[in-house]
């Protein structure tokens, strides 16, 4: 069975929010500069500005975490396999910004944790786009941007219906890599939830058994998976039968 998500608190020095009670506007100071920071031959010339200017263009400040984040892996951005941001307040403005870049900003990311951060279905909706965009590039650049396996959506009570069915059309994509969510303390509805768990099952299935360790050790990571499902999957014990982390 896979264990309730757990909420980690990240410390941030800038509370204040936006007017839809976000941060994901919160400043780091720096100078972005103007080198050339290639991550992905022909995907982005600096992932940097590429986040930068997609806050920008929404009236956004970037958030600090992403920021930091970034910058820790600009040299070497195939590290940042796994995006923590519990608690850091991007509301709908925040997620979408990161949605809208996330293939370009974050090509290699394969798990991204959301938890209890007042998203809704506007985020939701947004996210999802990206995460679609970012399974389907692979095809156009081999090895260079890397589809999301693993999503926490975990406590945004504002998710319902809307974002159930926008999620739905992510999971369910030919393209689509996503294996896990977690919709623990979301308002989805339980059609949309059954219809994600087997979209999500099916995927998982037909990953290759490397890809399907991956994303055991990432729901790990998150907290979404106990250390003995995990075991038993190493092992061949046992299967997984739930996509979706309750």
């Amino acid at each position: 069975m896979m264990a309730q998500a757990r909420s980690i608190a990240v410390s941030l020095s800038d509370k204040r929010k936006n007017e839809d009670g976000s941060n994901g506007a919160n400043a780091l100071v720096m100078n972005a500069g103007t080198e050339n920071d290639t991550v992905a031959a022909g995907v982005s010339s600096s992932i940097l500005e590429e986040y930068i200017g997609c806050c920008a263009s929404m009236g956004l400040r970037p958030s600090s975490v992403v920021l930091r984040m970034v910058l820790e892996h600009q040299a070497a951005p195939q590290r940042l396999t796994t995006l923590q941001l519990h608690h850091t307040y991007m509301g709908d403005s925040g997620t979408a910004a990161l949605g809208r870049c996330l293939a370009t900003t974050l090509p290699f990311l394969r798990a991204l944790s959301l938890a209890n951060n007042g998203v809704g279905n506007d985020g939701v909706a947004a996210l999802s786009a990206g995460i679609s965009e970012k399974a389907r590039l692979p095809a156009v650049h081999a090895g260079q941007v890397l589809p999301l396996l693993v999503l926490d959506l975990s406590h945004n009570s504002k998710i319902t219906r809307a974002g159930g069915q926008a999620l739905l059309n992510t999971a369910s994509r030919i393209s689509s890599r996503l294996s896990l969510i977690s919709l623990v303390g979301t308002r989805v509805t339980d059609y949309f939830e059954s219809r994600i768990i087997r979209h999500c099952a099916n995927t998982f299935d037909a990953l290759s058994e490397n890809d399907q360790q991956l994303v055991y050790d990432l729901g790990r990571e998150l907290g979404l998976i106990a250390d003995d499902d995990a075991a038993q999957m190493a092992t061949g014990a046992g299967s997984r039968s739930d996509s979706v982390a309750r």
